[in-house]
């Protein structure tokens, strides 16, 4: 994706009521992702990693997150369970 962003028009606002927030305008859903992905990536506190279940990217702040959501997580779980409990069988 390096060298392929050309965002045509990304506008932006600045609303300052009670707290000051920035309104961004896009041109394209194409460069809201692009440009969402960009913020993401260079994020310090972000951690981008891949699910060791499903293996899909997603966005964590905790270091230690090794799934992209519950589902995951517990799907792994069943899968361990059951793979020890075939071991134990083996044996």
């Amino acid at each position: 994706m390096a060298g392929s962003f050309h965002a045509e028009k990304i506008g932006f606002t600045i609303n300052q009521l009670d707290k000051t927030m920035i309104a961004w305008q896009f041109d394209s859903l194409k460069t809201t992702i692009e440009t969402i992905y960009a913020f993401a990536v260079t994020d310090e506190t972000a951690l981008v990693s891949r699910c060791q279940h499903c293996n899909n990217v997603f966005i964590s702040n905790n270091p230690r997150a090794k799934y992209c959501s519950t589902s995951c997580r517990n799907c792994a779980n069943v899968q361990r369970s059951r793979e020890r409990k075939a071991k134990k069988e083996e044996e």
